[in-house]
């Protein structure tokens, strides 16, 4: 397991050279006018922490000319493109499995649902407008999870009722997620 008193400092230490203004290496521009928010960052931790930007800077390779890279991403909205990189799948299952944590079974699962909308920035910002294939890559995202959310301790009628309009849009695009 984890030292206890490492993952502190080691999270203390990201969020440092997340809010770095020197020695980023890519700005991101985000948004359409006039809602445009340009965001200074760290290549290899978008690289790693997200798929889509790792599509991204993969076919935007860096020149060996030192030029700072930047990337215009119009489709998705400054603030869903502000949320911090999130943590990894091992480092969710460990928080998830931690007897110690004080939040419900529900509380959970909307955690790792919000989770699952982070790693995919190009997802519409309404589940209405989801297609097939959006709630394909989520429900992927997310089925490693559902072993370790203790859904037997949720009454059945809360879940339901709190994911029923994620249940029709599942529903209406063929697919399940569980």
């Amino acid at each position: 397991m984890v030292n206890d008193k490492l993952l502190p400092v080691l999270s203390q230490n990201l969020l440092e050279v997340l809010d770095d203004e020197e020695y980023y290496d890519i700005t991101v521009e985000v948004g359409n006018d006039p809602y445009i928010k340009i965001f200074r960052a760290h290549m290899v931790i978008l690289y790693y922490r997200s798929p889509y930007l790792r599509r991204i800077l993969s076919a935007n390779k860096k020149k060996n000319d030192e030029t700072l890279v930047h990337i215009k991403l119009p489709n998705i909205l400054p603030e869903n493109f502000q949320i911090r990189p999130s943590i990894s799948e091992k480092l969710l299952i460990m928080l998830i499995q931690d007897k110690n944590l004080q939040m419900s079974e529900t509380q959970i699962w909307e955690h790792v649902f919000k989770w699952g909308l982070a790693q995919n920035p190009e997802f519409p910002a309404d589940l209405a407008n989801f297609s097939k294939e959006d709630f394909n890559i989520l429900k992927n995202s997310l089925q490693q999870f559902i072993p370790f959310i203790g859904f037997y301790n949720q009454l059945l009628k809360n879940f339901l009722t709190k994911y029923y309009l994620i249940k029709k849009s599942c529903q209406r695009n063929y697919i399940k997620i569980y």
